[in-house]
């Protein structure tokens, strides 16, 4: 096994994430596409310095961009894109795509993926990254159905090779770090970020992203009493903080490290009694939400 996608663990959760979409107003959209755009344009920046130089006119790889797309078109403004993503994503309204979607990634994320398109979901959320962006078109990507555990889609040929929350579905992440490495050029940079799995919603419980977190326990998947009513809906291969930085200590040293802790409110949320369930992890990984890391190809 390699990634599990949310809507290949049923068809009740695909439903829950476009009714979700469904109640989000035009608000709201924005709201979260302004989000993630600060967060791109923070990420960009990382990038820029460790080039040396803007990210501009660039070859950029990005591994599982998922169906919005969102950094390949942010990306794709300034530069040129290629996103390898294993499930198949179509954009218009041929059946071929989606029948190949329905038999290689199954019948959740197929309806998951018409229901969007059906009820205007995909629209809305293109019209909102197209004001954000101040333009008059996304530029879609290179698209290629793969596994970037299979190896890149070519070698030597990128200066930036990122994904964002991909890499803690990954069985095999010391593979995806070594074709990714494999796919840039000399000065080339890596960077990608992972929803911690020790942060109070690395349990990737739909209901904590889709308006049911406050139905959680707080650090439920850690604890032993509360374990058993999350529900993930995407395999983990639940690797902790210590476990990463010695992943990228043997595979991609001289690294750097950003943690980024979006909830102020989560040290509340941690009681003595949650504390005590919790003595084996500290806060560094409790509290941290994100953590990315940025490597770049030594020249020669």
């Amino acid at each position: 096994m390699t990634l599990q996608h949310y809507a290949s663990t049923g068809i009740g959760r695909s439903l829950r994430q476009v009714m979700h979409a469904l109640r989000s107003d035009d608000a709201t959209i924005a709201e979260y596409v302004a989000t993630r755009a600060r967060r791109l344009q923070r990420d960009q920046e990382r990038m820029a310095r460790a080039l040396g130089r803007r990210v501009d006119d660039s070859d950029i790889l990005i591994v599982g961009p998922g169906p919005y797309m969102v950094e390949p078109r942010f990306f794709g403004r300034n530069n040129k894109v290629t996103a390898v993503d294993l499930d198949v994503l179509p954009s218009g309204w041929a059946p071929g795509p989606y029948l190949q979607m329905w038999r290689m990634n199954g019948f959740g994320r197929f309806a998951k993926t018409v229901g969007r398109k059906i009820l205007g979901v995909d629209r809305r959320h293109a019209q909102a990254w197209q004001r954000e962006l101040n333009v008059a078109r996304l530029q879609d990507p290179i698209l290629i159905q793969g596994d970037i555990l299979q190896g890149p889609p070519r070698e030597n040929a990128f200066d930036i090779a990122a994904c964002w929350s991909v890499f803690q579905h990954l069985a095999e992440p010391a593979v995806a770090i070594r074709h990714m490495k494999a796919a840039l050029r000399p000065g080339g940079v890596l960077y990608f970020g992972i929803h911690l799995f020790t942060s109070n919603t690395g349990h990737h419980d739909i209901r904590a992203f889709t308006g049911g977190a406050g139905g959680l326990p707080p650090w439920a998947h850690l604890r032993a009493s509360t374990a058993g009513e999350v529900n993930s809906s995407a395999w983990l291969n639940k690797l902790r903080l210590r476990d990463w930085r010695a992943l990228l200590d043997e595979h991609a040293p001289a690294y750097e490290e950003y943690r980024e802790t979006y909830d102020d409110e989560a040290r509340t949320l941690l009681t003595p009694g949650i504390r005590s369930e919790l003595a084996g992890y500290d806060d560094e990984e409790l509290l941290t939400v994100d953590v990315f890391f940025l490597w770049r190809k030594p020249m020669v």
